[in-house]
C-alpha cells in the first residue's frame, strides 16, 4: 500500500479538516491476509460527520499468472482476399491483442467459423492465388474510372486516401471504393462468399469467357443465315 485516504466521497484525496484524512498507516496495519480492509469510523475516525465517505487506496498490484486458451488454437486470416488457416501456439503474439472491428462479433459466431473453414478448404483446393497490388504501388488514379481514389470523399488527405481504396478480389488491382461495388463469389480462386470485384472484372469478365461468348455469337449468326437461305 503506497497511499490511503478516507473522507468526503465528492472531494477525493483532499487532506483537510472536515474533508478527509491520510490513513495510509492505519490501512497497512489493518489489512488482512486476503488483502482486504474494512472501512469504518471505528478504524479511521469520522473526518466529515453526516457526509458519505469513501476509502481510496493506492497499491501495487501483484503479478498475476497469465492465462491462455487450452488445446489447439486455429488462427483464420485473410491473404490476398482468400481465407487461410494455421495451427498456432496458445501464446501466439498476434492473439494477445484484440483489434476492435465492426465485423468482430459477426465473425466469431459458430456459423461464421464453419463458413470460414469451408472457405479455407476451397482456397486450398483451387490451387490458384491472386497477387494483390499494394496500396503504395497504386499510383495516383483509379485504373477503372481514372479519377483520384478519394473522389467520393469530401475531405481529402493522406489519411483519407487509403480509406477510399480497395483491392479487387478477382484481379487484385487497387481501385476506388466507387468502382468496386459489385460483389461476386469466385470459387475458382477459393472465395465462396460474394466479395468485392472491380467494374472492369464485373463487366468484362475473363478473356476465356469473352472468347466463348464471341464463338457462340458467330455460330448463332451462321445458324440464322442458314435458316434464311432455307426459307
Amino acid at each position: 500500500v503506497f497511499l490511503a485516504w478516507y473522507g468526503d466521497a465528492s472531494r477525493p484525496w483532499q487532506v483537510k479538516v472536515g474533508v478527509g484524512v491520510d490513513v495510509t498507516t492505519s490501512v497497512q496495519e489493518s489489512i488482512c491476509d486476503k488483502n482486504t480492509v474494512r472501512a469504518s469510523k471505528t478504524h479511521f475516525g469520522d473526518p466529515c460527520p453526516w457526509i458519505s465517505k469513501k476509502l481510496i487506496v493506492l497499491a501495487k498490484a501483484a503479478r498475476a499468472e497469465e492465462q491462455f486458451c487450452p488445446g489447439i488454437v486455429v488462427s483464420i486470416y485473410r491473404q490476398s482476399g482468400a481465407l487461410e488457416a494455421a495451427n498456432v501456439p496458445n501464446d501466439f503474439a498476434s492473439l494477445r491483442r484484440i483489434i476492435c472491428d465492426k465485423r468482430m462479433i459477426k465473425d466469431h459466431t459458430k456459423l461464421a467459423y464453419h463458413r470460414a473453414l469451408l472457405g479455407v478448404r476451397a482456397g486450398r483446393a483451387s490451387g490458384r492465388s491472386i497477387r494483390w497490388q499494394p496500396f503504395c504501388e497504386a499510383g495516383d488514379l483509379c485504373p477503372c474510372c481514372h479519377s483520384d481514389f478519394d473522389w467520393m470523399s469530401t475531405a481529402r488527405s493522406r489519411k483519407q486516401r487509403p480509406l477510399s481504396m480497395t483491392n479487387c478480389r478477382s484481379c487484385g488491382l487497387v481501385t476506388c471504393i466507387g468502382c468496386a461495388t459489385f460483389r461476386q463469389a469466385l470459387p475458382e480462386i477459393g472465395i465462396i462468399d460474394p466479395a468485392r470485384i472491380c467494374d472492369s472484372c464485373a463487366w468484362g469478365g475473363s478473356s476465356k469467357k469473352n472468347d466463348d461468348a464471341l464463338a457462340s455469337m458467330e455460330l448463332a449468326f451462321q445458324s440464322a443465315a442458314a435458316q434464311g437461305r432455307g426459307g
